[in-house]
């Protein structure tokens, strides 16, 4: 998105966008901080000139320092919610959608995606980015490895992006593990892509974040959560919130890739709506069991 605005508005003021010029780059995060963009979004739009101009990244020059600080003061960022939905009211649900071999592909899909969006505190961008050629079982959990740039990275250089999956022998019928595994089974002959997640109809292509955002939507609605209020990246707060009481911080924030506490307290932690020694597994066991 913000690479197209970049471009566009390189157009208009008759810039090369493909050349490092740091006052032109602030110039038009300015422009977008004038236009009403939030916070985050300008943030979102440094990565992306960071990703443009890397070497050193554009983000972490002092001028831009100073402006994301000064824009942060302008308009600073909000919470979307003050409260999150309880996560047992949604593995309740799916814990009926069992045994996984029975169901349609659709519904083992929306199964999936939303266990794991739960267990492992993940964006969409980082589950759209699940390859099965850097997927490693174990067995205590399954391992993913993303050797793609997401929104927590700084740079190329710090790439150390990994998704635990924990089996669930406590409850069969919710064990994330298990579901994947079902699911590389029912797919492996109609995927053309390495990608985990692919299409429900042929050509079963790869989907997108906004597809796995979609299918996750409608997973909560159809467990009685209000998708008006609570949109598809709830999941985060949700799961998240479950767990602080039982968790240490430092786990929370390692599974989610929070580098910051402060981050998880003023954005992601809030109270539940009728609310009913640590490993890679622990955050999507303690999920799990709050069943």
């Amino acid at each position: 998105m913000f690479f197209k605005k970049w471009e566009e508005y390189c157009n208009k003021k008759d810039i090369d966008p493909l050349n490092r010029d740091l006052i032109k780059c602030l110039e038009f995060l300015r422009y977008l901080l004038k236009a009403g963009y939030s916070y985050s979004a300008l943030n979102t739009a440094r990565s992306a000139l960071s990703c443009l101009f890397d070497d050193p990244p554009f983000g972490e020059e002092p001028l831009v320092v100073r402006f994301m600080k000064s824009a942060y003061n302008i308009n600073p960022p909000l919470a979307r919610y003050d409260k999150t939905w309880d996560v047992s009211i949604v593995l309740k649900t799916l814990e009926k959608w069992s045994p996984a071999k029975y169901l349609s592909r659709k519904q083992l899909t929306f199964k999936l995606i939303t266990l794991l969006a739960l267990v492992t505190g993940q964006r969409t961008q980082s589950l759209q980015a699940l390859d099965t050629e850097h997927c490693h079982f174990e067995t205590s959990q399954i391992t993913f490895t993303i050797n793609k740039i997401l929104k927590h990275n700084k740079s190329s250089k710090t790439l150390d992006n990994k998704v635990i999956i924990p089996y669930y022998e406590a409850n069969r019928n919710i064990c994330p593990a298990l579901c994947l595994k079902q699911y590389i089974e029912r797919t492996k002959r109609e995927r053309s892509s390495s990608q985990l997640f692919i299409g429900l109809q042929a050509p079963y292509k790869p989907v997108g974040s906004s597809t796995i955002s979609r299918w996750i939507k409608q997973t909560l609605g159809e467990s009685g959560i209000d998708t008006e209020t609570y949109k598809s990246h709830s999941t985060r707060s949700a799961s998240t919130s479950a767990v602080a009481k039982s968790l240490d911080i430092s786990v929370i924030m390692k599974a989610a890739n929070w580098s910051r506490a402060s981050t998880f307290k003023k954005f992601y932690y809030k109270d539940i709506e009728n609310e009913g020694g640590h490993n890679d597994t622990t955050f999507g066991r303690t999920i799990l069991g709050s069943i």
